[in-house]
């Protein structure tokens, strides 16, 4: 293929011009505006052809009208799919942890690539993206799946339109999916007093499960925070436990397809995750019985042992896999005919039955990391009885007393 560009026609207004190339021969005329520069200083353009100019000059017209408009889209052969996969493997994990990068992109990959992955970033329209979320909906994903993937996606879409592929993002036009009454989550009932006491007296005797239960049930950690715990973070002499991290698994896909899995510690989740508790005496003869538990462990493994600080091990000290530990839990609950919640369900567990304690809402938001308040309330008030119950007697109280003081009130006139 030759081509050759002859002599530009420039637009009226200096953002555009019009001007005609040969292209295998033939004459091709082309549109082309400027959108603005990249973060190198470089001008970004964008082109259309046409078979005349008069056709050229209508074009570059009305590009200039979608350009004000903010829809006029660079001209670009990447795809959602190859777009989608270099934001979440080379430019989130810039910004956000590389465990939560990984997250991105395997909600890409499941979720929006099998569906919309081939729709060029260019022609991408919001009644794709709505689509996609009713696919979705369709195919039996929950709710908070469905407006996670949507979360992403605006994400995604904003850098597209930052980098200047699109001119708009397509997800701001899609609402988010309201929860149905009555729809079914994840989220298992807690556990009641009853049961959680059992699960904590039938711990003790169980060398994989008798750590973990007692650091999530006496302090409403998250799973996470509690497998990160390290003997650096127990100052037995304070009486305390320090949140400095979370252990997750470190999910990616290689370019060959291959999948790869890692442990990683990261940071703790926010700023107020990262936080300190009160050792609660029982949680400390727990932490006491690890201590007897890995020194023999230690001895068995011999030379094989890592000591790797972890309060939560293997057999040969090496931090324990969240996947693991979460086959070992259910195991557990099975062999004591416990009923079966998720081990994140634990710590829904710790705030009901706090906040059924007369705790106050602020010190169980404060103890479990939340960022705000509003995050502890929207979560647990529905899930509480007590919290209406309190609010029922009081204000029955109120009432009782304004009725009895009024009585007393009428008596004492008409005695007078």
């Amino acid at each position: 293929m030759t081509t050759s560009r002859k002599p530009k026609s420039k637009a009226t207004n200096g953002d555009g011009s019009v001007f005609r190339i040969e292209k295998n021969g033939r004459e091709v005329w082309i549109a082309q505006v400027s959108l603005g520069q990249d973060i190198t200083g470089k001008r970004k353009y964008t082109r259309r052809s046409c078979p005349t100019e008069t056709a050229a000059k209508k074009l570059l017209r009305d590009m200039l009208f979608e350009r004000d408009r903010g829809t006029l889209n660079q001209q670009t052969q990447e795809t959602i799919h190859s777009l989608g996969m270099y934001w979440a493997t080379q430019v989130k994990p810039l910004s956000v942890r590389t465990t939560t990068a990984s997250g991105y992109e395997d909600l890409l990959r499941r979720y929006v690539f099998p569906y919309i992955g081939r729709i060029r970033i260019a022609q991408v329209k919001a009644t794709d993206i709505q689509t996609l979320v009713w696919q979705l909906k369709e195919s039996g994903k929950s709710t908070s799946t469905v407006n996670q993937v949507r979360r992403i996606l605006h994400g995604f879409f904003n850098y597209a339109q930052r980098q200047g592929y699109i001119g708009h993002n397509p997800v701001q036009a899609v609402e988010a999916v309201k929860r149905q009454h009555g729809e079914k989550t994840q989220v298992q009932t807690p556990w009641s007093l009853d049961e959680a006491t059992q699960a904590l007296t039938v711990a003790r005797n169980d060398d994989l499960m008798d750590c973990f239960l007692h650091i999530m049930l006496l302090t409403g950690f998250r799973p996470g925070e509690a497998m990160g715990l390290r003997w650096s973070d127990v100052d037995f002499e304070n009486n305390m436990l320090h949140v400095t991290g979370t252990l997750r698994v470190d999910r990616r896909i290689l370019p060959n397809g291959d999948g790869v899995s890692k442990l990683a510690r990261n940071d703790p989740k926010n700023f107020s995750s990262g936080r300190s508790l009160p050792i609660h005496p029982e949680l400390r003869a727990a932490l006491e019985r690890q201590q007897m538990r890995l020194s023999l462990w230690r001895i068995q493994a011999a030379e094989t042992w890592v000591d790797s600080d972890y309060v939560i091990t293997t057999l040969v000290g090496t931090p324990k896999d969240p996947s693991n530990n979460r086959h070992h839990f259910y195991r557990f609950l099975k062999a004591h005919e416990i009923r079966r919640i998720r081990p994140h369900d634990i710590r829904h567990v710790v705030a009901a039955r706090a906040l059924e304690s007369d705790v106050r809402l602020e010190d169980v938001s404060q103890a479990l990391g939340h960022t705000r308040l509003d995050t502890t309330k929207q979560i647990y008030a529905g899930i509480v009885p007590r919290l209406n119950d309190r609010f029922v007697e009081g204000i029955g109280d109120l009432f009782s007393l304004h009725t009895r003081v009024e009585i007393k009130l009428e008596t004492f006139t008409e005695e007078s």
